[in-house]
């Protein structure tokens, strides 16, 4: 049976319990007392507290089985909304889980997708040349960049920052720290929509000049004779599909001479692999550029 049916059933009960109790006194002080109709006015008043002390004594007992009733009632339906709360909050919980479980998945799926569909772009330096230019210092670079990744590498372009430290001084501090700054700048500003398309295995090839003013270069090498130059060198690249973001290619390498045998070193006992200022223009060829350890980085 249906609580709906219960309820109505109990209602119905406690309604009709007030006729069966009446008919029910009637009859016992009929078969004890007597069956007449009691003429007399004072067996009225007998049978008046008789039905009134019987049937109040039920009615009160029947008042606290329907309180007792009602609890119980109120307990059960407490209970049972308890027991749909507990298991809302389950079923909103395990929804929750599965969407994270499903958020986690997709995240997943994204990595391994970057992972293995993504470009990369390599770097390729070769000197060209380090020239004097009124009290300036410039440097030429042939740079190779090369698409080893699996899709296409847009907006790709590189630059590069020439970095000195002077024998006995530290100008600008760790070189490594310098190419840390300059890619945090470079994450952190604006995508840029210019550069070269590179598709999976496509390389690219192409001169750079750069270097130090005159002031820049004076105030680094403090008017010593040999320098040492370091080249900070970052390409700069975005995914074909969306979401990839802006991907970065690093290194740091250090200029030096070629390990040749020369007649004004020897002359002057001087180190055959060091820049002296003195010697002037250095071409391509008598130049070498040796990774800097820690520092190539891509991401």
């Amino acid at each position: 049976m249906s609580s709906h049916r219960k309820i109505v059933f109990l209602v119905g009960v406690l309604a009709a319990a007030p006729l069966v109790v009446f008919a029910a006194s009637w009859w016992l002080y009929a078969a004890t007392v007597g069956r007449d109709l009691m003429p007399q006015a004072q067996e009225w008043g007998q049978f008046g507290d008789f039905i009134g002390g019987f049937v109040g004594t039920v009615i009160g007992a029947s008042t606290l089985l329907a309180i007792a009733l009602t609890v119980y009632l109120q307990a059960k339906t407490l209970t049972a909304l308890a027991e749909q709360k507990t298991q809302l909050d389950e079923q909103v919980q395990h929804a929750r889980d599965s969407a994270e479980s499903a958020r986690s998945a997709n995240e997943l799926s994204r990595d391994i997708f970057l992972g293995t569909q993504r470009p990369w772009i390599t770097i390729s330096l070769k000197p060209a040349g380090l020239r004097y230019v009124d009290g300036a210092i410039r440097v030429q670079l042939e740079v190779t960049l090369k698409n080893v990744g699996n899709s296409p590498a847009m907006n790709v372009f590189f630059s590069a920052s020439l970095h000195i430290d002077g024998v006995g001084i530290t100008a600008a501090g760790d070189v490594r720290s310098v190419q840390r700054q300059l890619l945090e700048i470079m994450k952190t500003g604006p995508t840029s929509a210019w550069g070269y398309a590179l598709f999976p295995g496509e390389s690219l090839t192409h001169p750079i000049e750069f270097g130090l003013s005159k002031e820049e270069f004076a105030s680094v090498t403090q008017g010593l004779a040999v320098i040492l130059p370091y080249v900070i060198g970052v390409a700069n690249y975005n995914f074909a599909f969306e979401g990839g973001g802006t991907h970065h290619t690093s290194c740091v390498m250090r200029l030096s001479r070629v390990n040749r045998k020369r007649p004004k070193a020897d002359e002057l006992n001087r180190s055959l692999t060091a820049i002296f200022i003195d010697d002037g223009d250095i071409p391509g060829i008598d130049l070498s550029l040796l990774r800097e350890f820690g520092g190539d980085y891509a991401d």
